[in-house]
C-alpha cells in the first residue's frame, strides 16, 4: 500500500513539474510576442511620417516604394486654416493702417462675395524701392471657398470710416450651438445672439447683435443670467 501511495506521489510530482515547465515555456513564448510586438510598433513609428501642423497635401514628391535618404521632402502641405493675409499698403494709407485695422477683399474665385480681414503684424518699415508697407493680415472666418496662394483685391477700412466692435473673449458665452454675450444697460442684462470674428490678444471681434463700443459686458456667470434680469455691475477687478 505505501509503495503504491509513493509511485501515485512521483507520478504527480512529475505531472506538476512538466506543468511547470509547460508554463516556463507559455511565458517564455508570451515575452517574445511582446518583444515582436514592440519591434513592430517601432517599425510602423519610424515609417509613419506625421505634419508639423494640420493642413492639405499639394504635392507628392515620392513613390510608393521608392527608397529615401534622411531629410528627403516626400509631400507638400499647406495651412488651410487660419488663412493669412499678405497685403502690400502704400506709403500714402501707411500712417492709418495699424494692428486691428479691418480688411475687406473680394477673390475672381467667388465673384460676388466680399471677405473680412484684421491686420495682425506691421513691418515696422516702408519697402525700399516700392514704397510700400507689408502688413500680415488674419481672415475673420474660415471659408471654404478661400485657398492658399489665391490673389485677392483689398479695400482697407481704417479707423477714419470704420470702427469695429470687439469685446474680451471671456464675455462669449456658448450654449446650443449659438454664441451670445451679455451687456447691462439701465441695470439690466441684455442677450446679444453674435458672431464672433478675429480674435486679437484675448479680444474677439463682435459680429451683429446691437452692441455699441463702450457698453459694459458681463464676463463672468454667464449662464446663470437671462434677458432682463436685473445686475449689479462690479469693477473688471473683482469680476
Amino acid at each position: 500500500r505505501f509503495i503504491e501511495i509513493e509511485k501515485a506521489y512521483q507520478t504527480r510530482e512529475a505531472a506538476l513539474e512538466a506543468a511547470r515547465y509547460e508554463l516556463r515555456v507559455q511565458l517564455a513564448a508570451i515575452q517574445a510576442l511582446r518583444a515582436e510586438v514592440r519591434l513592430a510598433e517601432k517599425r510602423l513609428s519610424d515609417a509613419t511620417v506625421r505634419a508639423p501642423f494640420d493642413g492639405a497635401v499639394t504635392a507628392r514628391l515620392a513613390s510608393a516604394g521608392q527608397y529615401l535618404r534622411e531629410n528627403t521632402p516626400i509631400l507638400t502641405v499647406v495651412k488651410t486654416y487660419p488663412l493669412r493675409l499678405r497685403v502690400e499698403i502704400p506709403e500714402s494709407a501707411a500712417a492709418q493702417v495699424r494692428v486691428g485695422s479691418a480688411l475687406r477683399f473680394t477673390t475672381d474665385a467667388a465673384p460676388g462675395a466680399e471677405f473680412r480681414a484684421v491686420v495682425r503684424e506691421l513691418n515696422p518699415a516702408l519697402d525700399a524701392r516700392s514704397r510700400s508697407l507689408t502688413a500680415e493680415a488674419r481672415l475673420a472666418a474660415n471659408d471654404p471657398r478661400l485657398k492658399p496662394g489665391m490673389f485677392v483685391q483689398v479695400r482697407l477700412t481704417t479707423a477714419e470710416n470704420a470702427s469695429m466692435v470687439m469685446a474680451p473673449k471671456e464675455a462669449l458665452y456658448q450654449v446650443a450651438g449659438l454664441t451670445k454675450v451679455f451687456t447691462v444697460r439701465d441695470g439690466r442684462a441684455v442677450e446679444h445672439k453674435i458672431t464672433p470674428g478675429a480674435e486679437i490678444e484675448g479680444w474677439v471681434e463682435i459680429q451683429g447683435g446691437e452692441i455699441r463700443p463702450g457698453d459694459p459686458v458681463v464676463l463672468t456667470r454667464q449662464a446663470a443670467l437671462v434677458n432682463g434680469m436685473r445686475v449689479r455691475t462690479a469693477p473688471a477687478g473683482g469680476r
